[in-house]
């Protein structure tokens, strides 16, 4: 069995989100999977969303967090799932992406941590410039470099392996926190991952496996689409899922360069439309941006 842990904010689109990822695996999965929801609080619509994904089959939970860098709740969000702590095979999954071609998760992987590698200097410049040394080799090289740079999207190990790296992650982002105040939250979370996984162990994944705007995988090999916010139109639409006239256009938009993982985005929203429940959430969502 497949666990799959997305952490969403109570937030209507990323709800919308969780949900065609959902779809997707159900649609796509060739391995049993058992899919969990968690929310964070935050006094607004959390209860709401628990009871609507509950009410569609959902095991959720709701997760307190204390982080100011919100890229950090995906720990929280895996730690409510206590009854995952001695799982064997856990994807950790952003809410932006879609399982958009038949075939099984890679894994398990008892002794490290599976995600697609970025850019070995992606930080390189950065760190250069920093007063304060934030690690040593191996974890960060002589010339700058991280050996273990990766997009932490979609994350895949045991629970024990990934709670260790929740722990490390988060002491990384509280060290390097002074020092890089300037970069935006993602950037310091990514490099805190980065390092975490760097001290367990890296297993390399197919860049089909992460597939962003910018990634060069042939279309028809796109396994997982992460429709990121590092595209402005991926970017725009994630924050638009509750409005359908604007979603769709944004994807008729993309729907040239992004042929086969739109065609399934499309077919995924379009089946969405005529729930009730969306309807109510398009609502929702359209009077808390008007306020």
């Amino acid at each position: 069995m497949i666990f799959i842990v997305c952490t969403i904010e109570p937030d209507v689109s990323q709800f919308i989100g969780a949900s065609l990822l959902r779809r997707s695996l159900a649609a796509n999965c060739a391995k049993p999977f058992d899919f969990r929801l968690t929310i964070i609080r935050r006094g607004t619509d959390e209860t709401l969303l628990a009871d609507l994904a509950d009410s569609l089959g959902i095991t959720v939970r709701l997760a307190d967090s204390q982080y100011e860098n919100r890229f950090l709740n995906k720990w929280p969000g895996l730690g409510a799932h206590k009854d995952l702590r001695g799982a064997k095979h856990i994807v950790c999954v952003d809410w932006d992406m879609l399982l958009v071609r038949r075939g099984s998760f890679p894994g398990p992987f008892p002794n490290a941590i599976a995600a697609r590698p970025n850019p070995l200097d992606l930080y390189a410049a950065r760190l250069a410039v920093l007063t304060r040394c934030i690690a040593g080799p191996p974890l960060i090289d002589a010339n700058f470099h991280v050996p273990s740079s990766i997009n932490g999207g979609l994350l895949i190990a045991s629970g024990e392996q990934l709670r260790r790296c929740g722990e490390a992650t988060i002491r990384y982002e509280a060290l390097i926190e002074s020092s890089t105040r300037e970069w935006k939250f993602w950037e310091r979370e990514q490099l805190a991952l980065s390092l975490a996984v760097g001290e367990i162990g890296l297993r390399p994944l197919e860049p089909c496996w992460n597939v962003t705007w910018r990634a060069k995988v042939r279309p028809e090999k796109i396994s997982v689409w992460h429709y990121s916010d590092g595209f402005e139109l991926t970017m725009a639409l994630k924050r638009c899922l509750h409005r359908p006239d604007y979603t769709l256009a944004l994807l008729r938009e993309m729907q040239s360069t992004r042929a086969n993982p739109v065609a399934e985005f499309l077919r995924l929203y379009a089946r969405l439309l005529d729930e009730p429940w969306f309807a109510r959430l398009t609502e929702l969502g359209t009077l808390r941006n008007a306020a």
